[in-house]
């Protein structure tokens, strides 16, 4: 079967531009504290505000990143993706696990963070950055973006989860490493594949005035 590719949507690519231009202008871990809600007084400055400490490596930041801190902190081995996909900004993470063996020894779900998304260009970038082999060829499994269904809400709730075949039996030590990989990648590439969508978008408006 072939299929053909759809006709430019000159108003659905307007918006989609000023979404990733929308994603370029979000400060990082450095500008603006990520943690929603943070009030941590910094032990270097004495500021609430700074951004001194801020890093995925912040002893704090599994409860102040949680709604229930006391209870459910978030776990440290998926602690990396959700501090990351709070520092984009635009993609607030609503729940996460890092998946530890179940009694039988094999793996009890699997590690994933799902996440808000107001526009289709955020998942969709983050889709490209887990393939693209820069990034892919590092990882022990494939990684992907899915649809998952979190309340009765009209807000669209994703999934990032590692695609596992039915006979796979993946190491959760790999899985763990693969969160780390994923969400230094976020921090480091995700703002650069923007850029170059952008510019691809810019040269079909530019075309089509």
């Amino acid at each position: 079967m072939r299929i053909d590719e759809q006709s430019p949507d000159l108003p659905f690519y307007r918006t989609y531009k000023r979404d990733l231009e929308n994603l370029l202008h979000q400060p990082d871990d450095k500008a603006a504290r990520p943690c929603p809600g943070c009030g941590l007084v910094c032990p270097t400055c004495g500021s609430t505000s700074c951004t001194c400490g801020c890093s995925v490596g912040c002893a704090q930041a599994p409860k102040i990143m949680s709604s229930d801190p006391e209870v459910h902190p978030i776990e440290s081995g998926i602690v990396p993706l959700v501090y990351a996909f709070h520092s984009l900004r635009l993609t607030p993470p609503c729940w996460s696990c890092e998946r530890h063996y179940g009694r039988t020894g094999k793996l009890d779900k699997l590690p994933r963070v799902w996440f808000y998304a107001r526009s289709l260009a955020y998942p969709n970038l983050i889709a490209e950055l887990i393939v693209e082999p820069k990034t892919a060829r590092r990882l022990s499994q494939p990684w992907q973006i899915s649809i998952v269904r979190w309340s009765s809400g009209v807000d669209v709730t994703l999934s990032i989860e590692p695609r596992i075949k039915a006979n796979e039996e993946p190491r959760l030590d790999r899985l763990r490493q693969d969160v780390k990989i994923i969400a230094q990648a976020l921090e480091l590439n995700l703002k650069a594949i923007s850029r170059q969508w952008i510019t691809e978008l810019r040269k079909v408006l530019g075309n089509a005035a």
